[in-house]
């Protein structure tokens, strides 16, 4: 099988825009602040109560981490997290910012698609912010797949894509696209989902689905300061936190929530 989910082009991006990332003390501290307020980790919070009655002692994994936000968030409240991520500046950037908060973490550099059956039904809960959008083709599928076969039985998922139906997400990739001209050019492929996609990827696979969206008010100021990182977090705290009607339908990002 091909180990490579992303073409090679994609991985030069990320490695790219790892490497020009710097982790400080300040910055972990919006980062957290974002997080633990956001639309998204309210309702992801809410599920994952519901089901487990407590993060402590749960496994999670983080696929394509990054620099791992959401598992940091997990991990303060108990969780015992894996990130995974092929690029190793991502993960020193997440050990940068795990570090921070006195956290361990496991951090795994490799494929997601590559993961040894070690790592199959291991974990209570499977993620990802920001990996699916990036696979075409039959790879697509197993993107998805992937994240169910490492999990437990009654083990849940957490799917952040882009949602294709978004017109701030359709700016913010405009303007981003422009931001890429000063890289020559260099640009990941990226393939937004509509929320019939996504449901439709995990019949068979889940015994539940559903798919929610983020913060539209968040959504909006991306679209403003997309390339602005941390003017982004130090004023989506405030908006990131207050739910609005069109956040199932318009924010940037929808996520898929499926239990096996």
């Amino acid at each position: 099988m091909r180990c490579n989910i992303l073409s090679t082009r994609n991985h030069r991006y990320w490695d790219l825009n790892w490497k020009e990332t710097t982790v400080s003390p300040t910055f972990t501290r919006e980062i957290a602040c974002y997080e633990t307020r956001s639309v998204l980790w309210e309702k992801a919070e809410s599920r994952i109560l519901k089901l487990f009655g407590s993060f402590e002692g749960l496994e999670a994994v983080e696929l394509g981490s990054g620099i791992g936000t959401m598992s940091l968030i997990m991990a303060l409240r108990g969780c015992n997290v894996t990130l995974v991520d092929y690029s190793e500046y991502a993960l020193k950037r997440a050990r940068q910012l795990f570090d921070c908060f006195g956290i361990d973490a496991r951090l795994v550099r490799a494929d997601a698609l590559c993961l040894s059956d070690d790592f199959h039904s291991s974990f209570d809960i499977s993620m990802s912010f920001g990996l699916a959008e990036h696979s075409a083709g039959v790879e697509r599928q197993k993107v998805i797949d992937v994240h169910f076969d490492l999990l437990r039985e009654g083990g849940i998922v957490f799917i952040s894509v882009p949602n294709a139906l978004s017109i701030p997400y359709r700016m913010r990739m405009f303007l981003w696209k422009l931001r890429s001209k000063h890289r020559g050019g260099l640009l990941p492929t990226e393939v937004p989902f509509t929320k019939a996609e996504l449901t439709r990827r995990v019949i068979g696979k889940a015994k539940y689905c559903e798919v929610f969206g983020c913060s539209f008010m968040s959504s909006i100021i991306s679209w403003i300061l997309a390339p602005q990182l941390r003017s982004f977090y130090r004023l989506a705290k405030h908006a990131g936190s207050t739910p609005s009607a069109f956040d199932d339908y318009l924010s940037s990002r929808i996520v898929l929530f499926g239990v096996k």
